[in-house]
């Protein structure tokens, strides 16, 4: 089970650093796509992506691994939390339940959005200039023709 949420941290990783492409190449089929309605798609479908992946690693993923283990979820002592984890698995459960105290997800989210701003903003741009540099390309030919 550990490898199953590792290997899904990574590809929520993948996806949040493939998104600016996925959207690029999902709007360029459809060829009348202004730049406000793709930044507007971009930013909705990233909003979505960062909420989502900030959720799974705070809470989705941990209480997966938790119930994995086998521990008691409304326990009032940690005797009664664990009893059902075995006795090799004890430290690990300990140390994800701990880890699920401090900030909440949605101020993960939060931050993670702040942090993956930059980085949207480069896609954008880059989305403008091969717009442009589309768009210039289209008129020679038609110049031409």
């Amino acid at each position: 089970m550990e490898h199953f949420v590792t290997f899904t941290y990574f590809l929520i990783f993948v996806l949040i650093i493939i998104h600016p492409f996925i959207v690029y190449r999902f709007l360029m089929k459809k060829n009348k796509v202004t730049f406000v309605k793709f930044i507007l798609i971009y930013l909705a479908t990233s909003t979505f992506i960062c909420v989502i992946s900030a959720w799974w690693m705070c809470e989705g993923g941990n209480n997966l691994l938790l119930k994995n283990y086998g521990i008691t979820e409304y326990a009032i002592g940690e005797e009664e939390r664990y009893q059902n984890v075995k006795p090799e698995n004890i430290k690990r459960a300990k140390e994800i339940y701990e880890s699920m105290f401090g900030i909440g997800w949605p101020l993960r989210a939060i931050m993670t959005y702040i942090f993956y701003l930059p980085y949207l903003i480069f896609g954008c741009l880059i989305y403008y200039f091969i717009q442009k540099k589309t768009q210039k390309h289209d008129s020679t030919k038609e110049k031409k023709i």
